[in-house]
């Protein structure tokens, strides 16, 4: 398969799914609006995820999937599979207890996350109901990630991304569903819902289970104390509390918003999903492309990079963020009407839910440079300073939201609920600075041009503010309004192509008709590397010759030498004529999409139909069959 054949099949999975989760929110917002039910819901499908972001999607699985890749690599793929069977039983063991704890204590979890609901009469117990309904959602949705992870250190990719589908589509299909459904059944049509989300994670792990049984898995939990368990459950201590400190900070949104009555959570998980949205786009990709970038400059000692690398994908980031911010702040209501407002979603809803998408837009900057600075630091080997600072960061978030949130401060009361985003902006804000100032610290600084990158985005975003501000025309009408909109994010375009912003030009060059359409190695490939790949790219060879963990590759173009240091792996090649040897071969470069750092990139040999992967495991080269896609050499 090709790369762009690959890469299209894998995009597209990620954009159904991306595509059927906003359908879910709209069609469940229209259905059940902003109430009882729709609060009932949110918080009791919390509950369960906040366990599977805690081991599942995250501690749990930014330990396993490295260490799996390593036992396969070191010890061969049996021992993997054997290590993945002993974590499923340790996992399955303890998810068992914690879904069995959420089902018989389920009112217990309501007050710890939304204790204000006992405040509105049935609607803590509907809640505790659906708490019992979805706990078995938590051992769906925890194997359906490891699953997921194990296919993708095999190289699939298309499955593990389009897996959260199901979830949205059984939602879907619960919502659509005639009322006499859940009337035949006996039971609310919120609890209905409830029913299909816990099969929607069913089917989250049963279309994966196939694809591993192709790659040889057998699905046999065990408690077999493999010897990788224990270097994988080292890994769990830090990763824990920084993402735990994340899950304690929406716990106490949930517990505040909970006594405000029917409706305020509602609207702030509405709002927030919206804000996510350029954090999903732009900042993601942005912070996955760069570490890898980062992490191999790092490692070779190339500071003068490293800190190019670190400016560019801060720079990057903000010119697509920014703009996005400004069109958050101007034309929250037009948004929110245009994505939820239909059906039990009221007028009224919108107001809300726009007001509060504000209040967390002044801090969407920060919570999207969040994603580029705290992987750079894991980057240059310190953990440390994004964990320390998470937990300053909810030490602070508490009392200001307590206090921000007393009706005292506000002229209307019913307002005060708006303390919540501001809190949680102001922190976050107040985080990324600080993370910002002690990484320029780590990397040596920024590039000498950052600074005047980044005024010249703040210029383009202002005239872009202004134009919006006047253009937007609140009692005109949607359609209007979204017009105003894209004529803003013209202007900023225009703006930023006027005054030279490089990054305006960066984004230009990535179209694929307008930039530069030739393809070739990752730009973290040691430029030697590429070059010497580049002179042998087509040659024809079958001589491959081992020595003291290095390669030596006879083409009729000359002699490459492959060597490995400190993980990396180079090329150099003696560009004198050889002779011809037989059958075909195409040398390759491949890039590391584990989704693991440092994705430092190896080099692939196609010999017919076999296929050869040249890796560095430390100062050794080794070779087995590749597991990502590759990307010409020239």
């Amino acid at each position: 398969m090709s790369v762009t054949r690959h890469a299209l099949f894998a995009g597209s999975a990620a954009l159904i799914t991306r595509i059927s989760g906003l359908l879910r929110q709209v069609i469940f917002a229209a259905i059940f609006g902003a109430g009882v039910e729709s609060d009932a819901f949110l918080v009791a499908q919390r509950v369960p995820n906040v366990f599977r972001d805690l081991f599942a999607e995250g501690s749990m699985s930014n330990a396993f999937v490295p260490n799996f890749a390593k036992t396969a690599e070191t010890e061969g793929l049996k021992s993997a599979w054997l290590l993945a069977n002993a974590l499923l039983g340790f996992t399955l063991l303890a998810l068992g207890v914690i879904t069995l704890g959420m089902t018989v204590f389920a009112e217990g979890w309501v007050h710890i996350f939304a204790d204000g609901y006992f405040d509105t009469e049935g609607k803590g117990e509907l809640t505790a109901l659906l708490v019992r309904v979805m706990a078995p959602f938590l051992a769906a949705v925890s194997l359906a990630s490891i699953f997921g992870g194990m296919l993708n250190v095999r190289g699939k990719f298309f499955l593990p991304a389009l897996a959260p589908a199901m979830f949205n589509i059984a939602i879907i299909i619960g919502c659509l569903l005639p009322t006499s459904v859940a009337d035949s059944l006996g039971i609310d049509r919120i609890v209905l819902i409830g029913i299909t989300a816990t099969l929607g994670g069913g089917l989250m792990f049963a279309i994966l289970l196939p694809s591993l049984y192709k790659e040889g898995f057998t699905f046999r939990p065990t408690l077999y104390r493999h010897p990788g368990l224990g270097r994988l459950l080292k890994f769990l201590g830090p990763a824990l509390i920084g993402v735990g400190t994340i899950q304690i900070g929406i716990l106490i949104d949930l517990q505040i918003a909970s006594g405000f009555g029917d409706g305020p959570v509602s609207w702030l998980d509405y709002a927030f999903r919206i804000v996510q949205l350029p954090m999903n786009l732009f900042a993601g990709a942005i912070a996955v492309a760069g570490l890898a970038v980062l992490s191999a400059q790092v490692a070779r000692g190339e500071n003068k990079k490293a800190r190019r690398t670190l400016s560019d994908s801060l720079s990057l980031t903000t010119f697509f963020v920014l703009p996005s911010t400004v069109a958050l702040l101007i034309f929250a209501h037009p948004i929110i009407t245009l994505f939820y407002e239909r059906g039990a979603f009221t007028p009224a809803d919108t107001l809300q839910t726009s007001l509060i998408l504000q209040c967390y837009a002044l801090g969407t900057v920060a919570f999207c440079i969040h994603r580029v600075v705290v992987p750079s630091f894991y980057a240059f080997s310190d953990p440390w300073t994004p964990m320390v600072l998470s937990i300053g960061t909810l030490v602070l978030k508490v009392p200001l939201a307590l206090w921000w949130t007393q009706e005292s401060l506000w002229d209307d009361p019913s307002q005060a609920i708006l303390g919540i985003p501001l809190a949680h902006a102001a922190v976050a804000s107040a985080e990324v600075l600080i993370m910002f100032i002690l990484l320029g610290r780590v990397a040596g600084g920024y590039r000498r041009a950052f600074y005047k990158d980044i005024a010249k985005i703040c210029f383009a975003s202002g005239v872009m503010a202004v134009v919006g501000t006047f253009a937007i025309q609140p009692d005109q009408g949607l359609l209007i309004n979204l017009g105003a909109l894209l004529l803003s994010a013209m202007v900023f375009l225009v703006a930023s192509a006027l005054i030279g912003v490089p990054q305006m030009r960066e984004a230009m060059s990535r179209l694929p008709l307008v930039g530069n359409k030739k393809r070739g190695l990752p730009p973290h490939v040691d430029p030697d590397t590429a070059a010497a790949l580049a002179i042998h790219y087509g040659a024809q060879t079958a001589v491959v010759a081992w020595a003291d963990g290095t390669a030596t590759i006879t083409t009729d173009r000359g002699t490459l030498h492959l060597y490995a240091k400190d993980g990396i792996l180079f090329a150099r090649t003696d560009a004198t004529a050889a002779p011809q040897p037989p059958g075909p071969v195409v040398l390759l470069g491949v890039l590391d999409t584990s989704g693991r750092p440092p994705m430092l990139g190896g080099l692939h040999l196609e010999i017919g139909a076999d296929r050869t992967s040249f890796k560095a495991l430390g100062d050794q080269i080794t070779n087995e069959t590749p597991l990502g896609p590759a990307l010409p050499a020239a």
